[in-house]
């Protein structure tokens, strides 16, 4: 979901659970916690997204045969946005090299939103692969 859809959305459940009070007496996160916890157990737009990102992640970084044909494709976008002076083998894949992918910029233009927020996820998570 585009920030700004996140964003519009979370505006319409803060003006609904306080009726438009510009002065709330209970933070929209503390609303997240689970009922035992004093909450509510109201949905998480933000955590929601985070973790759709991580299972498409999670589906990416799968290099078994039954990868996803999407993430080969994807692999070859990530791939157009790398730096050219490194050798073409060595460009495949961000995850099985020591290369990191250029988040802004005119290479990063090359790259979709959805891919850029994939990745942005991989960061704020550290995500690498560990051989068994």
């Amino acid at each position: 979901m585009p920030a700004t859809v996140e964003k519009a959305l979370t505006k319409l459940i803060h003006d609904f659970m306080w009726e438009e009070d510009s002065f709330p007496r209970i933070a929209l996160d503390a609303l997240h916690h689970l009922a035992l916890e004093g909450g509510l157990n109201l949905l998480s737009l933000e955590a929601q997204n985070e973790a759709i990102e991580a299972v498409w992640l999670k589906a990416y970084v799968n290099f078994l045969p039954t990868r996803p044909t999407w993430a080969k494709v994807t692999d070859l976008i990530i791939t157009a946005a790398a730096n050219m002076t490194m050798m073409s083998k060595a460009r495949r894949n961000p995850f099985l090299q020591a290369w990191k992918v250029a988040m802004r910029g005119k290479k990063a233009a090359l790259m979709n939103k959805d891919i850029t927020r994939m990745l942005k996820i991989a960061k704020k998570y550290h995500v690498n692969l560990a051989a068994i």
